[in-house]
């Protein structure tokens, strides 16, 4: 192709090179994969030549015409270029390439190229063609992006003058500066001459534009100056707030909307000028007008200022409830556009309807370790459920329990990915969960005071039979207000739950879905009712677990799940009717609510738990419909994984009562491990190995820590079990260095972890085992990387050498000098990091002290002076941890440490107050109890050691703790 050299001012095609360009942006188009490649390498090539940018502005900006015409535009030639699809298509495959290019080269582009590709965009900015108008705004934000503004002082003054031009220049003058500002805000911000100052009086202006689309993109351009670069707005904030609440009417739905969002953002991120009390009134009063709208996009904008109430806004709320709650409770009535799908799934019975493969949500390994976290060692933290506790504020149109705890956390907390993952129109996040999640909100902030407003018009709802949708709504309000309105619900409830466990077996399944979730809210209540509400409650929910709804079956398995945290063992008489059901449901169930019964299960075996399972009859129960499921399933199904995770759960639950289980679930998890490791050993990976990694090391920790020392016939049959630990654990990096991926961290760690509950089940084969030192090389090593589950093991697999039999001290001091001396400088790093005053429980800190402390015990020499150099630190660290086994020996071998140095009292005299504290609050547990005569035989040496000094020593410490000494050590 012939370019021809032009005058940078009046630079012109050559009409040959015009005609190639062109017919190669059409190709572009084209379906053919080989003509596609040609053209792409082709413009690849084009692209360094200097003049080819000047060809594509040229095309964007007038058109294709085939390179018939290279004079200069007129406005009637340009008005009369070809608007047909094929055209447009072509310019705007002429503006995507040179978007491209001008974010990659502008800045390398010589001056006179720059000008003419300024001048091009400029003029066709205003052109008839949105599509074109919208590339021309794309094209004109890539300059902006890679050069700023100073390169091109003619911009804004140009989009200020197609401000008072005619409707095509107003549009596209707004559409660039919507599009600088949501990709380059801070090149409007650094100009000097400060162009927002006259840009932004201009945009409050055109809010109040006769055409909709303007004023809709004109409230989103202030929005975005409001977040973005909030300066530029605060001369003119109180006009922007006047403007905004005066176009909350706005004919234009589209324009509401953007207002509501931006009430919102100046609430957010301007609250002083939204505070005078006309101000919030008036704000509020809109809200609540637009939570009434017609069009959903407005009434869900709204709704979702009532879950976000500051509290400096909660008084001008109050005046509003008795209008407000109403609106609110109609939103939830289910939408008319929604009605076609509720009486489809009325009618249906889908229970024996395979579940489609993206119905069913991908499953994600959840920790559920006991190490450390519990018992004082601060490492990996008990997480018995991965559905929270008090379930959503949001009905369950496909399963209940949504991640929500408002009992734990007082305030309405919707996980809206829980909830917005479902097919059909249920799973969207809709006005009428919007005002659920904005009821509850209320309730929590509002507690029964909104009861005299609300229980007239639940009543009347209730009590509505010949409108079954409007009750629907009533059930899910009452569902709602659970959580914030308990106190004043209470005097309710005999009456209302007796109503809920009817409703759930109502002949709609959308009214027994939300039944089943209501009722579930109540579960406190139903918990200390164990003579007639719990019965009743739990018998509907039992016989719901094989509905004909997959709906149903899924809300029943969830709040039945809620209902056995909150009853505990109260629910054992249930068992001979709940495991039946369970096994029967097992039989019944598709895929997506599979998971949910998993977790409704190992729920049942963690809050009933031992001994009440103890029953051998109850434990197989339990177990068998599960072991079913497991051989059904090959190892690569990646349906085994949320098997895993349950089983697991069940295993920890049950103990001992799981042996006659346990050796076929071992020898498979360690299978999977093994041919995971082989794979990757071969370079080779299969879909979900990560969660297949996780899932088995967690069972294999589940049946170590359910056994005990009972696993070791299953470790002894399973060569490959240490090596395949120390394979996956030996992935950790030196300390300080970045971990490489957090799927190789998390294996590391659960490695590392089943590991350390081998070493505390004092596992012959562990102790014995060719690969010991790397056993502690990987655990030092994980360590030192800031690993809290490592630090734990490490601690384990040191008690277990230095308590074991046989090997002289000599040989067992050999053995674990290396690993600690490698990890006693980031651990002490770690202590003397922060003050005192900031240690807690698990905190890296806390793991360091306890961790060296337990070592300390298991080999004083090399850990016990560096202890006592920061004793102070370490004293405190040990009593932020909490109480337990872990704690226990950790004070343990502080007083090893101590007592290495006692005799030497100025090494130690700053750390004894600290040391004497911690052992006022000593003796919590049994564990803790078992150290109490060690505790006081350092408080004997030290007082001795003092000698006269004692009595000042004693008097400088709180009244509590000398008492504490007295009750404990009788000092």
């Amino acid at each position: 192709m012939a370019l021809m050299t032009a005058s940078p001012v009046a630079w012109t095609p050559d009409p040959g090179g015009l005609r190639q360009v062109v017919v190669m942006l059409r190709d572009s188009a084209c379906g053919s994969t080989a003509v596609q490649a040609q053209v792409y390498e082709r413009l690849r090539s084009l692209a360094q030549h200097a003049e080819f940018n000047n060809y594509l502005a040229y095309i964007l900006a007038r058109g294709p015409a085939d390179g018939r015409s290279a004079s200069a535009p007129t406005a009637a030639s340009a008005s009369a270029e070809p608007r047909d699809a094929e055209a447009v298509g072509v310019r705007q495959a002429a503006g995507l390439l040179l978007k491209n290019n001008l974010k990659r080269l502008y800045n390398s582009l010589q001056p006179p190229v720059q000008t003419y590709i300024n001048g091009e965009l400029l003029s066709a900015i205003g052109d008839d063609s949105k599509l074109i108008r919208s590339a021309v705004a794309v094209c004109i934000t890539a300059i902006v992006s890679e050069a700023g503004l100073q390169v091109w002082p003619e911009l804004l003054p140009s989009l200020m003058r197609c401000l008072d031009s005619s409707a095509t220049f107003q549009d596209g003058a707004l559409h660039a500066l919507s599009t600088i500002c949501e990709q380059s805000p801070s090149r409007l911000g650094e100009d000097p001459s400060r162009p927002l100052d006259a840009i932004v009086p201009k945009l409050l202006y055109f809010l109040q534009h006769p055409a909709p689309s303007v004023r809709s993109v004109v409230v989103h351009i202030l929005s975005q100056f409001l977040l973005q670069l909030p300066a530029a707005l605060t001369p003119h904030l109180p006009a922007y707030r006047d403007a905004l609440l005066n176009s909350a009417a706005d004919p234009s739905p589209d324009v509401r909307r953007r207002v509501t969002a931006a009430l919102r953002v100046l609430l957010d991120s301007q609250p002083a000028v939204l505070s005078g009390e006309a101000h919030l009134s008036a704000l509020v009063s809109t809200m609540m007008m637009s939570s009434a709208d017609r069009d959903a996009s407005v009434a869900l904008e709204a709704c979702e200022f009532w879950s976000s109430i500051a509290p400096g806004v909660t008084p001008a709320v109050r005046p509003f409830l008795r209008r407000l709650l109403p609106i609110l409770l109609d939103n939830m009535v289910y939408a008319s556009d929604d009605i076609a799908a509720v009486d489809a799934s009325v009618s249906a019975d889908d229970a024996a309807l395979p579940d489609r493969p993206e119905d069913v949500r991908p499953f994600f390994h959840h920790s559920h370790s006991h190490r450390g976290g519990s018992s004082g060692g601060g490492g990996v933290g008990t997480d018995h459920s991965p559905r929270k506790p008090g379930t959503s504020s949001t009905p369950p149109e496909r399963g209940a329990g949504a991640g929500y705890d408002a009992a734990d956390s007082g305030e309405s907390d919707v996980d809206n990915d829980d909830i917005a993952d479902d097919d059909d129109a249920f799973g969207e996040w809709n006005v009428r969960k919007c005002s659920a999640a904005g009821l509850d909100a209320l309730a929590h902030k509002f507690g029964d005071e909104l009861l005299p407003h609300l229980q007239p018009l639940l009543e009347e709802r209730l009590t509505d039979n010949s409108r079954w949708l409007v009750r629907e709504s009533a059930v899910l309000a009452l569902g709602a207000i659970a959580q914030g309105c308990y106190k004043g619900m209470v005097p309710n409830l005999p009456h209302l739950v007796p109503f809920l466990t009817r409703l759930v077996a109502d002949s709609y399944p959308l009214v027994r879905t939300i039944a089943c979730w209501s009722l579930s809210r109540y579960a406190r209540w139903l918990a200390s009712r164990k003579e007639d509400a719990l019965p009743a409650a739990a018998s509907v929910l039992i016989a719901r677990l094989t509905d004909s709804s997959k709906r149903v079956q899924q809300a029943a398995c969830s709040s039945l799940a809620v209902l056995l945290e909150a009853a505990g063992p109260a629910m054992q008489p249930y068992l001979p009717a709940l495991l039946p059901a369970l096994t029967a449901a097992f039989d019944q169930y598709q895929a997506r609510n599979r998971l949910g019964l998993y977790d409704a299960t190992s729920t049942l075996a963690e809050y009933i738990g031992y001994p009440a399972l103890a029953d051998p009859s109850f434990s197989r129960a339990l177990l068998a419909p599960l072991v079913v499921r497991w051989n059904m399933l090959v190892d690569f199904d990646m349906d085994l994984l949320p098997l895993f995770d349950c089983i697991a759960r069940v295993v920890r639950a049950l103990m001992d009562r799981a042996q006659p289980f346990s050796a076929p679930l071992f020898s498979r998890g360690v299978r999977v491990l093994n041919n995971v490791v082989v794979r990757a050993s071969a370079g080779d990976s299969a879909d979900g190995d990560e969660e297949r990694v996780l899932c088995a090391l967690d069972l294999l920790s589940a049946v170590v820590t359910a056994l005990g020392p009972q696993a070791e016939p299953l470790v002894v049959v399973e060569p490959a079990l240490i090596p395949l630990l120390v394979a996956i654990g030996d992935i950790a990096p030196a300390a300080g260095a970045a971990r490489s991926n957090n799927a190789a961290r998390h294996a590391s760690s659960a490695a590392c972890g089943v590991l350390g509950e081998l070493a505390r089940s004092r596992s012959p084969s562990l102790l014995r085992h060719a690969k010991l030192a790397d056993v502690l090389a990987v655990l030092a090593s994980a360590t030192a990387g800031g690993d809290a589950t490592a630090a734990w093991s490490l601690g384990e697999v040191c008690l277990m050498v230095v308590q074991a039999d046989g090997a002289s001290a000599a040989d067992k001091a050999a053995l674990l000098t290396p690993p600690l001396s490698g990890i006693l400088p980031p651990l002490m790093a770690a202590i003397v990091a922060r003050p005192a005053a900031t240690f807690a429980s698990g905190d890296e800190a806390v793991t360091a002290a306890v961790t060296l402390c337990r070592l300390s015990w298991a080999l004083p020499d090399p850990v016990a002076p560096a202890l006592c150099e920061v004793l102070p630190l370490v004293t405190a660290a040990v009593a932020a941890a909490e109480p337990g086994r872990e704690r226990a020996e950790a004070v343990h071998g502080l007083c090893v440490a101590v007592g290495y140095s006692v005799a030497d009292a100025p090494g130690v005299a700053a750390g004894m107050a600290g040391f004497c504290e911690l052992a006022a609050d000593f003796g919590m547990t049994p564990e803790e109890v078992d150290v109490v005569p060690v505790v006081a035989t350092v408080l004997s040496s030290w007082k001795a050691a003092t000698g006269a000094g004692w009595g000042s020593f004693v008097t400088a410490l709180s009244t509590n703790v000398r008492a504490q000494l007295g009750d404990l050590y009788g000092l």
